[in-house]
């Protein structure tokens, strides 16, 4: 099946259901039109690609489906204020597959040495925040609370895991140049706007 292909039919899906469920206005339409773009966007990496050994991927892909299906198909009422969440995390994903190029896809081991330039010379985990930023907005479009939950318990813990788990090989047994790179980037946040927010905590 080709990215298009992939894309098309995820949105497909969930209009059937949020039809069903009787769910759909436009807020959740505007989630699965971004849902679409990001099928399309990880269809598209994932090409060639074999993941069946990074169960952690697997796992948040798993509940990152779930996030949505559970968010379209609820009956409360969301708000458009998500929509942007969702194009922010999208774009992040963009531009972090876009600056790794083939690499995005690849395990730490197998990167001799850290990608520094573009956003991942302002922080780490670019990646990870879109997808988080996205999830956030799906929460916020569909205003589903099992979503929220399913958010905090399940998909925050997987990437805040895997992003430990990267961290610490580049650490621990990467080249001085990984460990460098850890020590002197952030993992979500720019520097200033960490150094903002203890400003803020002083005052």
């Amino acid at each position: 099946m080709t990215a298009v292909a992939a894309a098309v039919l995820h949105a497909a899906v969930l209009t059937v259901l949020a039809v069903v469920f009787g769910s759909l206005d436009g807020s959740t339409a505007g989630c699965i039109c971004v849902m679409g773009a990001w099928t399309l966007l990880e269809a598209h990496t994932q090409t060639g690609h074999d993941a069946t050994q990074d169960w952690p991927s697997q796992w948040l892909g798993l509940a990152m489906a779930t996030v949505v299906v559970v968010g379209v198909t609820s009956i409360q009422t969301g708000t458009g204020w998500g929509i942007p969440w969702m194009a922010a995390g999208l774009a992040l994903r963009v531009v972090s597959v876009r600056t790794l190029g083939r690499a995005f896809v690849t395990t730490p081991q197998s990167l001799t040495k850290p990608v520094t330039h573009g956003i991942y010379g302002v922080i780490r985990h670019p990646s990870e925040l879109g997808l988080l930023l996205l999830l956030t907005g799906v929460v916020w479009s569909t205003g589903s609370r099992w979503s929220a939950a399913l958010v905090l318990a399940v998909a925050l813990p997987l990437v805040l895991w895997r992003v430990h788990r990267e961290d610490h090989w580049w650490s621990t047994s990467g080249s001085p140049a990984h460990a460098n790179y850890v020590a002197s980037r952030p993992a979500f946040f720019p520097v200033w706007v960490s150094r903002s927010s203890q400003a803020v905590l002083r005052e």
